[in-house]
């Protein structure tokens, strides 16, 4: 990649604009989201769990859906060492748009949830 071009004003030097490449990430075939797959996916104040049936820029739409409230010790939770204690399911014949600009992380996990606890 070459060098992106300066220039100076009052001896402050600073990058043309012109000369500056920007990379955007689109998902799609090289993305890491797998349609059909489980997914645990906490965003900046609530985690979903269900399968991923549609995928756009700005959302991922699960179905069979369900918040969970509390995981106890996420570690355990994750290796399947505990259940979570607070599971309140969407209507599972409905789809759940989870907008993609409040994700923390999301991890592949298989699991049923769909019993309120």
């Amino acid at each position: 990649m070459a060098e992106p071009k300066t220039m100076k004003i009052n001896e402050v030097e600073y990058v043309r604009k012109d000369s500056v490449v920007t990379v955007t990430y689109v998902p799609g075939e090289d993305g890491p989201w797998e349609i059909g797959k489980k997914y645990l996916i906490r965003t900046v104040t609530m985690i979903q769990h269900g399968t991923l049936v549609g995928i756009s820029a700005t959302e991922l739409v699960l179905a069979k859906a369900s918040w969970i409230a509390d995981t106890g010790r996420f570690s355990d939770f994750l290796h399947g060492k505990i259940s979570p204690s607070d599971v309140e399911p969407f209507p599972q014949d409905k789809i759940v748009i989870v907008g993609r600009g409040a994700l923390i992380d999301a991890v592949e996990l298989e699991g049923d949830f769909s019993e309120q606890k």
